[in-house]
């Protein structure tokens, strides 16, 4: 998966929507390599998985999903 000028993915944009879709999440995961997605760090050495909880009300369900598929 691609990384933009500041290191971060589309997953970790997603990740940090207002409304999260787990779907989303899954097609970024499935369709852009998996545990390695979720594990590629931006430019200040943040997961996916770091945006998520950093959120104001991160989702339960988007970290257990993170988390279920080697983010954590």
């Amino acid at each position: 998966m691609q990384q933009d000028k500041d290191g971060e993915t589309a997953l970790h944009v997603a990740c940090n929507r207002d409304s999260p879709s787990i779907d989303m999440l899954r097609f970024l995961v499935d369709n852009g390599g998996g545990q390695v997605v979720i594990l590629k760090q931006d430019k200040d050495g943040w997961t996916a998985l770091h945006v998520a909880c950093y959120r104001d009300s991160p989702s339960i369900d988007m970290l257990q999903f993170l988390m279920g598929n080697g983010g954590g």
